[in-house]
């Protein structure tokens, strides 16, 4: 990297870049509650399991006590992880400040995690260039991570403490980061396969000294231990068997020939899956190709190459172990993986983007020694991926959706408090007491203002529960938009509607589909009203005979108008 002065010593460019972090997530504690929040898998799901659940006072209760707001009564074991710690900070320092303390978490552990493993375990192969490793850890700290826990961005600090048990060192802090892994992040996302792919160094290991490393062994047996306890209400369900899953119904999009596989493997190698993002496709990409074929061909023993070469395989198996799962000349393999391990086995990407950081830098690091004006070229490489990451974080849309777009959905703009409550005050009745579904905006809003509801994202429910909400709908399934999504995954049972799109934010105001009406919705009412509904809250104005329109209510500070229908 560039030359800095003597004086810039580690300890210097360590703080730079913490506070750099602390300035990058600024934005967020200056605009407050009127920040951008993303809904994908965020403010539609997770953080709202939060919200019903302290809504209802349930959030440290057992596994089967029921959650009586959505959808007509669900188990507590089903709304996640109980002892995560990222998931109790929104819990109890406030949904909008949780969240964004948790993605300072985020960040500052990934930092640290590839900052520690790259100084202690690969310092020599990034030519003890400080500035090159604490600029990787930067770059990798602000991915736009979609978990809200540390699933993805602690995997580097993982393997610190993991690579130093193998080599018997600082034995304790490691055995502390094991300890606490599994409160930070998720069993099934990346828990499994983190005890796959570290075993796999103790097996080699074992091969190669023909002993057993008990710190490592020992610290393989902690982190499944600890992940078991932490998952105990998951444990529990799973064995206890309490209810048959909307799950047992899930249909696998599956390729049709060759080249759609070869298609999916180029796909996630560009991209990655967007649950896991590194972002690579412009800058990394090109870089470790390049890196790839010179040190294949060319400069094969260089002192990076080694490293650089067992990752390049990670990231390539990987890859085509994700193209396989959806291919269907590998189907019957993975169905039978399956039912050994009832998860998606394809998740080992979420190991990926700490993978292709490491192969960056280490390609920088070459580069930056062994080309013409190299340590130029590495640095404008990382500003480069660095402006690449900027446009696309959480804090930089923020900026962009409060002073340039205006309509975005804001924190407070998107969980509509005032306009629910007017709703609420309309309707005059305790909220246990009626059932609401919602059309053309998504049923976490209601929920997060304390309303019950039908309809609802939960990755997991009864399958019972999926046939008896599907009644209502059928006839619109039956037109095609729909049916196959549901029918084939059904985590998100709303009430849909074929002439409705399935992004929702496009009713919002201002957006493309902003008071498009709809008429006569094919819908199963005496069903809805079987079940327990009563009203349907709808952005969109609807004209049926088995609906009255009670009133349309509208706010500046709401991100939707809400028409109210009584369902008779």
């Amino acid at each position: 990297m560039i030359k800095l002065p003597a004086s810039f010593t580690e300890k210097k460019i360590v703080t730079l870049a913490n506070v750099f972090l602390l300035i990058f997530f600024a934005p967020f504690f200056i605009i407050g509650k009127n920040s951008y929040v993303p809904l994908g898998d965020n403010f539609e799901s997770v953080v709202i399991w939060i919200k019903v659940l302290m809504n209802q006072g349930a959030y440290w209760k057992g596994p089967t006590f029921m959650v009586d707001q959505v959808m007509n009564g669900l188990p507590r074991a089903l709304y996640g992880n109980q002892l995560n710690i990222p998931t109790i900070i929104i819990a109890y320092a406030g949904t909008f400040w949780g969240y964004i303390a948790d993605l300072l978490l985020i960040a500052f552990s990934g930092f640290w995690g590839m900052y520690l493993l790259i100084k202690t375990h690969f310092a020599d192969k990034f030519n003890n260039d400080y500035f090159l490793i604490a600029f990787i850890s930067v770059m990798y700290a602000l991915l736009p991570y979609w978990s809200f826990d540390l699933s993805v961005s602690a995997q580097p600090l993982l393997f610190y403490a993991f690579f130093n048990l193998r080599k018997k060192q600082l034995q304790g802090v490691s055995f502390l980061i094991i300890f606490l892994f599994p409160f930070f992040t998720s069993l099934v996302l990346v828990g499994v396969f983190d005890c796959i792919v570290l075993s796999f160094f103790l097996v080699r290991d074992l091969t190669e000294t023909k002993k057993i490393n008990l710190a490592y062994f020992g610290g393989l047996a902690l982190l499944t231990v600890m992940y078991l306890l932490a998952n105990y209400q998951l444990v529990y369900f799973t064995v206890a068997g309490h209810y048959t899953s909307h799950r047992i119904e899930m249909v696998k999009a599956i390729t049709k020939d060759f080249s759609s596989m070869i298609k999916t493997f180029v796909e996630v190698t560009v991209n990655l899956q967007w649950h896991s993002p590194a972002l690579q496709a412009f800058v990394l990409l090109p870089v470790v190709a390049i890196i790839s074929l010179l040190f294949l061909f060319r400069n094969r023993n260089a002192k990076q190459a080694s490293l650089f070469k067992w990752l390049l395989l990670y990231i390539l198996l990987c890859n085509v172990f994700y193209a396989a799962n959806y291919s269907h000349y590998c189907d019957s393999i993975f169905a039978a993986l399956f039912k050994v391990l009832p998860i998606q086995l394809q998740r080992f990407h979420f190991l990926e983007p700490f993978v292709w950081y490491m192969a960056f830098g280490l390609g920088l690091a070459w580069i930056s020694v062994n080309v013409k004006k190299g340590k130029l070229i590495a640095t404008g490489l990382c500003l480069l991926q660095l402006l690449f990451l900027s446009v696309n974080h959480p804090s930089v849309k923020n900026i962009a959706g409060r002073f340039i777009a205006k309509d975005g959905p804001t924190f407070n703009r998107l969980t509509g408090e005032g306009i629910f409550t007017e709703v609420a005050d309309f309707i005059g009745k305790p909220k246990d007491q009626y059932r609401v579904a919602s059309v053309g905006l998504y049923p976490s809003m209601a929920q997060w203002n304390g309303f019950y509801t039908l309809d609802g994202y939960m990755p997991d429910y009864p399958i019972t529960y999926k046939h008896e909400f599907r009644q209502v709908i059928a006839n619109e399934l039956d037109k095609g938009n729909y049916k196959t999504y549901f029918d084939q995954w059904g985590s998100k049972c709303y009430l849909y509607i074929n002439e409705v799109k399935d992004n929702l934010s496009d009713y919002a105001k201002n957006r493309p589909y902003y008071n498009k009406g709809i008429e006569n919705p094919d819908l199963n009412f005496d069903q809805f009203l079987k079940m327990g509904g009563r009203y349907i809250i709808s952005s969109i104005p609807i004209t049926s005979t088995r609906m009255l329109l009670l009133k349309k209510f509208t706010r500046a500070d709401a991100w939707y108008d809400i028409y109210l229908y009584e369902v008779k």
